[in-house]
């Protein structure tokens, strides 16, 4: 594994018991540092680094106290939540480190609950986190709308959307239409028996 920036694990420390996750933002840092010294304006250089150096920090404190909610609701133990958060964490970091809308996969598929949860912790900790760039803030908050909305390329996304979406009153009727259909059918066997 490669070694830690010592400054990155000082100011992460706070972030309770996920030390482990802390490589998320010293290999960013070290490879945005790379980037910038290979051509890249001199002065620009350590702004950029330090500003993706704190949004990363801030997106991990706000993972980190968003798997502590939920694991707190759920059955589930906070090393479990935050796993599943470090998957949206890593491409919400790749995606800032590509600069690029194109590049980026698609985002991972987690519960939406997780995510909008992560966002409002994210946005607690923006507010009290220094030396931010507005278009990294701005782009990290599109992708984690994006994140938030890719629960709907599921089977049970798409049944939800379709029932809680604008087109939702003709889902209800063909339900009932269908539904009708065989009453219907029945309702017409039992008249015409009744006759004979």
């Amino acid at each position: 594994m490669a070694q830690m920036d010592p400054g990155a694990t000082k100011s992460a420390s706070a972030s309770d018991n996920f030390q482990d996750y802390l490589p998320l933002s010293s290999p960013a840092g070290r490879g945005g540092g790379g980037r910038a010294s290979d051509g890249g304006p001199p002065q620009s250089a350590p702004l950029s680094l330090t500003t993706s150096c704190s949004l990363v920090r801030a997106l991990e404190l706000a993972a980190d106290r968003t798997a502590t909610t939920i694991a707190h609701g759920t059955k589930q133990t906070r090393r479990e939540v935050r796993e599943r958060l470090n998957e949206v964490v890593t491409w919400l970091i790749a995606g800032l480190h590509n600069g690029a809308h194109d590049s980026a996969p698609i985002p991972p598929v987690i519960a939406r609950e997780y995510v909008s949860s992560l966002k409002v912790n994210f946005l607690s900790e923006l507010a009290v986190t220094p030396d931010l760039n507005a278009n990294e803030v701005v782009r990290t908050l599109i992708k984690l709308d994006e994140a938030e909305d890719a629960w709907r390329r599921t089977d049970r996304g798409k049944f939800i959307s379709r029932l809680t979406g604008a087109d939702c009153a003709d889902a209800v009727v063909a339900i009932a239409h269908d539904i009708r259909s065989p009453l219907c059918s029945i309702l017409l066997l039992v008249d015409a028996l009744r006759r004979a």
